[in-house]
């Protein structure tokens, strides 16, 4: 794994990274993808709720609530 991507669990709310690689396989990789996370996709997270999950994530002008094992899974890079 490169030394600069992270997991998008350890990016700081509102800071926006890019998304490099999908660690999901399956059907859940295939939902994140329709859902618009795909490799080079813009995404932040936005909030968490009061007990710290799920979290609010932006990816496209788009927010969904995840859990946090499934950004864990997530591979994100800084922007270009």
């Amino acid at each position: 794994m490169d030394a600069s991507l992270k997991r998008l669990n350890q990016i700081d709310y509102g800071v926006s990274v890019v998304i490099q690689e999908l660690l999901h396989e399956g059907e859940l990789r295939t939902r994140l993808l329709e859902l618009g996370f795909l490799p080079g996709a813009e995404v932040r997270l936005v909030r968490a709720a009061p007990l710290g999950c799920p979290v609010e994530v932006d990816v496209g002008g788009a927010r969904f609530s995840m859990r946090i094992r499934i950004l864990e899974s997530i591979l994100v890079g800084p922007l270009a």
